[in-house]
């Protein structure tokens, strides 16, 4: 029998510290609801649960994303409510106006000056129609090619005076119209002479990227320099991207972003004889000036319905997408749950039996100290 090392008291001593080790853990995770409080208790589910966390995170966020983006559609489509019912009054006027039988000049006046307030309001609708500060009916919503095109050096297959066959020409993009439209621009290397295409485009009824026709065209400077053969090779523009882009999930992956554009709604934009500048025709004066201001206006409502079946296509888009989004989150977050946090009846029922083994080996290592005692009696 030693009394300098109690083997007994050291081993229910270790035990005791372990089972006090144990309940101090059954204490935290039944106090906090986690299983895992730290990287210690689970470190490969704390590194996934901690991925799940910023993934949930990001679909409720892209829900709240997608739910501004159905609001400011339908900010838009409801504008757009009152520009159709602007257009159907408008229709109704020119069709009263042609009825010259029962009409006086006077009526026919004013039947005008309400057919232009009429479009004047059209103009104001598209002008004032804010989102969070963002205009959404003027235009600044669609695609708009960009102005700053990089030169492109073509060989042209030309012979003019002046200029020897094969000559060098830098082709270039001009706007026009009121900075609505583009057209192509050739000019030699010295600058001695300058020719434009006869394609004009409209600029916002383009999307992606434009790719002028590379057919030969005869450049003709003048009586005495016309060029006897063609440029060749082709020119594209790249486009500056103003929709509105709603990202609608929570990864970098591109269909996550979804873009809306809205193309111009004002009298100038809805004009089908497009010049950039002019709004679309009101003039009832004859029959023939009447009937063509049915056919703007009916180009007009035409497209301003074309615009209103598209924002309403992308805000079913959307609220789908919020539906998706939802699921996706719940399902995520059970999953996450299932790692991270306690079952609590399973936690209750270890805890109960650390406790127990933990006053167990208290008990223990009191009986263990109280064992050298039993050696007094071989001193006696």
């Amino acid at each position: 029998m030693r009394i300098n090392t109690n083997i007994m008291a050291l081993n229910a001593q270790n035990k005791l510290t372990s089972n006090q080790s144990s309940v101090e853990k059954s204490i935290q995770k039944l106090s906090s609801g986690l299983r895992i409080n730290s990287a210690a208790d689970d470190a490969a589910g704390l590194a996934i649960s901690e991925k799940m966390r910023a993934q949930i995170r990001g679909l409720g966020q892209a829900q709240d994303n997608a739910q501004d983006g159905i609001s400011l559609l339908q900010t838009a489509e409801g504008a757009l409510q009152q520009t159709t019912d602007i257009l159907q009054r408008m229709r109704e006027l020119v069709i009263k106006a042609q009825n010259t039988g029962v009409l006086t000049d006077d009526d026919r006046t004013s039947i005008n000056t309400e057919l232009s307030t009429l479009r004047d309001e059209i103009d104001r609708i598209a002008t004032s129609t804010t989102f969070n500060g963002k205009k959404l009916l003027d235009g600044s919503l669609g695609s708009q090619l960009d102005k700053t095109n990089t030169a492109m050096t073509y060989a042209a297959n030309v012979n003019v005076a002046n200029a020897a066959a094969g000559t060098t020409y830098t082709v270039s993009v001009q706007t026009i119209g009121g900075e609505d439209k583009l057209r192509m621009v050739w000019s030699d290397d010295n600058g001695a002479h300058t020719a434009y295409s006869d394609v004009v485009i409209k600029k916002d009824k383009l999307s992606g990227k434009v790719n002028f026709s590379d057919a030969g065209v005869v450049i003709d400077y003048g009586a005495d320099d016309v060029a006897k053969g063609s440029l060749g090779g082709k020119i594209v523009t790249a486009d500056t991207e103003t929709k509105a882009q709603f990202k609608i999930g929570a990864n970098t992956y591109e269909e996550d972003v979804l873009s809306a554009g809205i193309a111009d709604m004002s009298s100038k934009g809805l004009n089908r004889k497009y010049d950039g500048e002019t709004k679309f025709s009101i003039d009832i004066s004859t029959a023939t000036a009447a009937n063509d201001t049915l056919d703007a206006i009916d180009y007009a409502l035409n497209t301003v319905s074309s615009q209103r079946a598209t924002l309403g296509t992308i805000q079913n888009r959307m609220e789908y997408a919020v539906s998706n989004l939802s699921t996706t989150e719940e399902n995520l977050t059970a999953a996450e749950s299932r790692i991270r946090d306690v079952d609590m009846a399973e936690e209750m029922v270890s805890y109960t039996k650390n406790s127990i083994l933990n006053q167990s080996a208290m008990a223990m290592l009191a009986q263990a100290n109280q064992q050298p005692q039993s050696i007094l009696a071989l001193l006696q």
